[in-house]
């Protein structure tokens, strides 16, 4: 339902992260980003402005860190089925590295839903999750596009051990159910061990700083997420077997990278918007012929993905990077918000 079909009122809701966690089932959330993502595509609905970054400096000088004010708007297109199908708002959202040490999260967020007729806020959403969630609901389409043998068991490999791990892990299983094995790499094997424990197939840890066994992992591996704050590339592309798909989500600044130029290199590359063309893993391509997209135009017309074959030594596995789109974030809000009032879910608040 789009929110012009709503009955203009001041009343306001208010849902927590457990409220978006009820309500938010991740096949639905990847079908919400599948149409939030081909938005972009010309004319099919949505609007992005820029985003407003400030940067926070912590007291500890290492760290980089971020808070990001992103609006979006979608208004179905006048041609399709569910036309007066809108959705506006804005997405609030910060990256603290020390939040962890804490026991707060790394990538708080929250997003406001606002009645585009009105203009009033409908409903103000805590969306730590749901930043997961969506984020690893694009590296799942990316796979979904990318992985040819489906049926195949396939081995993921995750550098982190965080939300966003816990997400994409849940998201890439909904696309590719033949994911039997998962290996954490993280700095610290307490959290890995933690997530770990959590699944449900078989999972095994490995410390960064192990670079034998890393280096082993990278090259078994069918899937690989990258979900950290790193400067540094995490593994050299030489390691990565062909028809690798990698799909980075942790780099979103120009001085932050967590693949190399071997890796990108080496790959077809897919991004969610063109702003992730500005960041420290894909730069080098600046200027240059190499085989990129976005992955809204890919899910459009899908024959982008068939007319290259794998060739070793060329452009032989895939690259999904992704900093973000603010129409992910206030669709998905959008969806939950409907979700929650249909099911009585949060609460309700009279601002007048």
């Amino acid at each position: 339902r789009g929110s012009m079909n709503r009955t203009l009122s001041r009343n306001m809701m208010l849902l927590s992260e457990t409220d978006v966690r009820r309500c938010l089932k991740m096949k639905d959330c990847i079908e919400i980003n599948r149409k939030a993502l081909t938005s972009l595509v010309d004319d099919q609905g949505g609007i992005v402005p820029t985003r407003l970054g400030l940067q926070y400096q912590s007291r500890d000088a290492s760290s980089e860190d971020w808070t990001l004010f992103k609006p979006a708007a979608y208004q179905s297109p006048r041609d399709s089925n569910t036309f007066n199908t809108v959705a506006m708002g804005m997405k609030l959202v910060s990256v603290r590295s020390n939040n962890p040490s804490r026991g707060l999260p790394l990538v708080p967020a929250t997003i406001l839903v606002t009645n585009p007729e009105s203009g009033i806020v409908d409903a103000v959403l805590s969306a730590t999750y749901l930043t997961g969630a969506r984020t690893a609901c694009g590296s799942a389409l990316s796979a979904e596009l990318c992985v040819k043998d489906k049926e195949k068991p396939h081995h993921l490999v995750i550098f982190g051990a965080g939300l966003q791990a816990e997400c994409h892990i849940d998201a890439l299983r909904c696309v590719l159910p033949s994911i039997n094995r998962v290996t954490i790499v993280n700095r610290s094997r307490d959290r890995a061990e933690k997530l770990a424990a959590l699944l449900t197939l078989a999972a095994d840890v490995v410390e960064r700083s192990d670079r034998d066994i890393v280096r082993e992992k990278v090259q078994e591996a069918d899937l690989i997420v990258t979900c950290t704050n790193s400067t540094t590339p995490l593994f050299p592309g030489s390691w990565l077997s062909p028809k690798t798909h990698i799909m980075g989500v942790g780099s979103f600044t120009p001085t932050m990278q967590e693949v190399d130029e071997t890796t990108v290199n080496r790959s077809r590359v897919f991004m969610d918007t063109p702003e992730a063309a500005l960041v420290g893993d894909l730069k080098h391509l600046k200027g240059t012929k190499h085989p990129i997209f976005t992955i809204g135009t890919a899910l459009l017309n899908s024959e982008q993905c068939k007319e290259a074959e794998f060739t070793t030594g060329t452009t032989d596995c895939t690259f999904y990077k992704s900093v973000g789109t603010a129409i992910q974030d206030v669709m998905t809000g959008a969806m939950v918000v409907n979700l929650a009032r249909e099911h009585n879910v949060g609460q309700e608040f009279n601002m007048d």
